[in-house]
């Protein structure tokens, strides 16, 4: 049987479902998988959202130069390994040295293709491209990273687009239960009225622009005065949300919340908010038939490609084109509806399992070559 080692410099909670179900995948096609892991840096354990998986292997990792780069201590696990799976990361120096010592039969990357919140002229961009050439195989997240590895000039039959997702069986299963009685105690619980509830889910820290959301729903609210904002995350900016939340009856902050709790927040939802960075919070409204809202702020990680103009909207990067585009979702509910029905196709294609199946096919067609 031969075996795939995935390296992650950490393992979050959301990545669980995904390993998992890539284990069974893979020994279903004869292939052993083993996932390797550290632990994130101090910003990053104060997101809440690292997890444990029992068969994996957790390994000591140093963090140096204030935490700018790393060192994850993998290289004796992989010499007997067909694949190694490592993430394109600079900053990962462990990773640089395996592609010069290649412990492994093979070595791919799984990665963006690109820092989409970086400068692409710089110079750590330019080593990144350049050591593209040093892997057989790239399990690119989404069509515009394998976009980016493509102008590398790496080989596009030797590229697997994965559509980078997570796992959403619990907000499918409660978005299918549209109780009136059941959501008006949800409402009760949460101390909303009957008005149109936007939705914020996501870590709380500078790049999501906060500020920003407070600015745009305040302003939201003057249009549409039974407006009602809930605020779900945790991170380094907990404060902030804590005292914008603390002097508005109608904001409702509930810390960080997850599977079905989390679900329950956006079934109540008409709107999902989301004006800096977007990654894969967007599946989320997808899978809840929520209308989803950003802006063109130019840091979004590849899954904004997911965005089209069937489930969601982007607008200028603007506070006041973004809270038009609010108003015009919550004041027009033919456009709420299409918007909806859109993000419920977008969450059959980019689901979990498609995932799965991708990464799989991408691991076999590596191994055979």
């Amino acid at each position: 049987m031969k075996t795939v080692t995935i390296v992650q410099r950490r393992l979050t909670h959301y990545r669980v479902p995904f390993f998992e179900d890539l284990k069974c995948n893979l020994e279903e096609n004869g292939i052993n998988l083993k996932l390797i892991y550290g632990s994130g840096a101090s910003k990053e354990l104060l997101k809440n959202d690292g997890s444990l998986i029992s068969w994996a292997d957790q390994v000591p990792i140093r963090y140096l130069f204030g935490e700018r780069f790393n060192w994850l201590s993998f290289s004796k696990s992989v010499r007997q390994t067909d694949l190694l799976i490592i993430t394109q990361e600079n900053s990962q120096l462990a990773n640089i040295k395996a592609l010069i010592n290649r412990p492994s039969k093979k070595i791919a990357f799984w990665g963006h293709g690109a820092n989409f919140q970086g400068n692409d002229n710089s110079v750590r961009e330019h080593l990144k491209r350049c050591t593209n050439h040093l892997v057989d195989w790239y399990f690119a997240y989404t069509d515009a990273s394998v976009q980016q590895v493509q102008k590398t000039g790496f080989r596009l039959d030797k590229i697997t687009c994965v559509n980078n997702s997570i796992c959403t069986k619990s907000i499918d299963a409660i978005s299918a239960i549209r109780d009136p009685v059941i959501l008006e105690t949800d409402r009760i619980k949460l101390g909303l009225g009957a008005g149109p509830v936007g939705v914020f889910i996501g870590s709380l820290y500078r790049e999501k622009r906060l500020e920003f959301l407070f600015t745009a729903a305040d302003l939201v609210k003057n249009v549409i005065s039974d407006f009602q904002l809930v605020i779900v995350g945790s991170g380094p900016d907990v404060e902030i949300v804590q005292q914008y939340a603390e002097n508005r009856s109608w904001v409702k902050f509930v810390g960080a919340l997850h599977g079905e709790e989390k679900a329950r927040i956006l079934r109540l939802a008409s709107i999902k908010l989301n004006p800096g960075l977007v990654g894969l919070g967007i599946l989320d409204a997808f899978a809840a038939g929520v209308p989803f809202i950003t802006t063109d702020c130019g840091i979004h990680s590849p899954e904004i490609a997911y965005l089209n103009s069937e489930n969601g909207i982007m607008t200028q990067d603007s506070i006041i084109d973004f809270v038009e585009g609010c108003i015009r979702i919550l004041s027009n509910p033919k456009l709420a509806e299409r918007l909806s029905r859109g993000c419920i196709t977008s969450a059959s294609k980019y689901s979990l399992q498609n995932m799965v199946t991708n990464f799989s096919s991408g691991v076999i067609k590596c191994l055979d070559q």
